[in-house]
């Protein structure tokens, strides 16, 4: 299967998207416990998420220093 290469972004926006909503604790507990009943196991849930992408030419202490948060 090829993808044409303007719709990487959107293709990852729609992964990082439904990950989101399996891995919810709402939505991941509802669909387990409606899969699996009372036996429905424990889903960790993401509370938060941040994306982000250095600039080329960035220095590596500038690198180092967001690193350390």
């Amino acid at each position: 299967m090829i993808i044409p290469r303007k719709a990487y972004g959107l293709l990852l926006l729609v992964l990082v998207a439904g990950s989101l909503v399996l891995f919810s604790k709402t939505v991941g507990q509802s669909l387990a416990a409606y899969f699996f009943g009372p036996y429905a196991p424990v889903i960790p849930y993401t509370t938060h998420i941040v994306l982000f992408q250095f600039k080329d030419g960035t220095s590596p202490f500038a690198v180092k220093e967001v690193r350390l948060w």
